[in-house]
């Protein structure tokens, strides 16, 4: 999730992107289907804040460039996020 979608800055405004255009972001590079519900959970534990439409929930996001997404990745890489040592893997 946050591969593609960051949160609005205070002085950001951020768009609203619906559960439906975040699936299709998201499953392009997937190949297992994605579950709207887990989906919106998902935007819900990172704080994204919600909105609605007339016709459509979703969230207030920034959606990542093709740039920021690659510079994401190689952030991860070189600051890997700690792991649990209980973790069975």
């Amino acid at each position: 999730m946050d591969l593609y979608f960051r949160k609005p800055t205070e002085a950001e405004t951020g768009e609203f992107v619906s559960i439906a255009r975040a699936m299709q972001i998201i499953s392009c590079n997937l190949s297992q289907k994605l579950n709207s519900s887990k989906l919106g959970k998902a935007f819900n534990d990172l704080g994204f804040e919600k909105m609605r439409t007339k016709h459509s929930r979703g969230y207030r996001a920034i959606v990542r460039t093709a740039e920021e997404i690659k510079a994401y990745q190689v952030s991860v890489c070189i600051n890997p996020p700690q792991c649990d040592d209980d973790a069975p893997f």
